[in-house]
């Protein structure tokens, strides 16, 4: 995909998480094509008008309704996941979205071999690791938002705590499904440790762990309330802007492993260059010893969710290796 190209986008869901991803590509310059596609066409239908009507405000693009067999001539499928209604069991969203999925991967699997799939629904890690397997694309062009809002989260809120900007903040939180990490080891603030910031400040350790129970508490009642459409759109966005100018930003983005942190047949959050192609490498970052395990608990709760719903006994897909 070259930026000055015009890129075909099928959002697939056209739910909140969804319109708040076209939303936030809308008010960019990019050239591209947006579809909306759902399996009540009528969502689709009405959402592509709202987003019609929205875009006098912001820079001309092409957006419109489309149906399953938009999937296989696109460049990226964003997978926003059904639309939550009220009263509805997660046990059936994950169920409807797995279905969704497998229709996904239907029509993908007679797409260009250059087609990016990008997974917004949760539980992410599950449906990253479904949607390469129902696809049959190579890993590195699979891919789900992770832990990304965990991570922008909890940068946020060491950000206020140490009165800095929150970009100068730099800390990964990895693992995911309700197992995410932060990986103090290796995070900084303008260079120095975050636990050397936190001594020099006067602050306990217990400081930090509470930020990150802050960060959970957030990012899960957000989602418990069907109230994180912003944050999750804004999220999609931010991916799909590095794809589409090949700005190699590093993400911990939820990716199919195999050996990498020492996990195989699972998915989960790593710190990976996103590119033009996707993942272009997963990076290593340092973890301690006390990290390590929790992390590998994550690891395997997401391959025991992976055996639950029977996806281990399909026919495998590729599996290409990532530096």
């Amino acid at each position: 995909m070259h930026p000055v190209l015009q890129t075909r986008i099928a959002v697939v869901g056209a739910g909140e998480i969804g319109a708040g991803f076209a939303y936030a590509l809308l008010m960019s310059d990019f050239n591209v094509e947006i579809i909306f596609v759902d399996r009540i066409p009528a969502r689709a239908v009405e959402t592509a008008l709202d987003l019609q009507q929205a875009m006098i405000f912001s820079h001309p693009h092409e957006i419109r309704a489309g149906t399953f067999a938009d999937l296989g001539r696109a460049d990226l499928i964003v997978i926003a996941g059904p639309a939550f209604r009220e009263g509805q069991k997660v046990a059936l969203v994950e169920a409807e979205t797995l279905a969704l999925l497998q229709d996904v991967g239907r029509e993908a699997s007679h797409a260009n071999s250059g087609m990016l799939m990008l997974v917004g629904a949760a539980p992410n890690d599950l449906l990253t690791y479904a949607a390469w397997k129902f696809s049959g694309l190579p890993r590195h062009q699979v891919f789900g938002t992770g832990t990304m809002e965990m991570s922008a989260t909890l940068r946020y809120l060491l950000g206020r705590h140490f009165r800095v900007d929150p970009r100068s903040v730099h800390v990964y939180v990895l693992g995911g499904d309700n197992g995410e990490v932060p990986i103090w080891s290796s995070a900084t603030i303008a260079g120095m440790s975050v636990t050397e910031a936190c001594k020099s400040h006067g602050c306990p350790p217990s400081v930090l762990k509470a930020l990150f129970r802050e960060a959970q508490d957030r990012v899960r009642l957000a989602a418990a309330r069907r109230n994180g459409h912003f944050s999750a759109g804004a999220a999609l966005a931010w991916l799909a802007s590095s794809v589409l100018r090949n700005e190699n930003h590093i993400f911990a983005v939820s990716t199919v492993l195999h050996n990498e942190y020492g996990m195989t047949d699972s998915a989960f959050s790593v710190p990976a260059v996103i590119g033009e192609k996707g993942i272009d490498r997963i990076l290593r970052v340092e973890v301690s010893d006390e990290e390590l395990p929790d992390l590998l608990a994550s690891g395997f709760r997401t391959q025991e969710a992976v055996r639950k719903v029977g996806l281990m006994e399909q026919h495998p897909a590729p599996v290409n290796e990532l530096c």
